[in-house]
């Protein structure tokens, strides 16, 4: 039996839930679902989201342009 994506990531949380920094940090090819699976993820459980790439792409177009 093949387990979700959104599952594997809540499971990672759980385990992570004991950490001190509390971080997982989700790669796969592009296309793989990670942004879907992140966001079925927090509807689920309500855990923050933060999408680094969308945030880096953001910060590096404006530095482009110069603002």
């Amino acid at each position: 039996m093949t387990v979700s994506l959104t599952d594997q990531i809540i499971h990672k949380l759980n385990r992570a839930a004991e950490l001190y920094h509390r971080l997982i940090v989700v790669v796969a090819p592009a296309g793989a679902g990670k942004t879907t699976a992140l966001q079925a993820v927090k509807e689920r459980t309500g855990a923050p989201m933060v999408n680094v790439n969308i945030k880096l792409s953001r910060r590096l177009r404006k530095n482009a342009l110069g603002r």
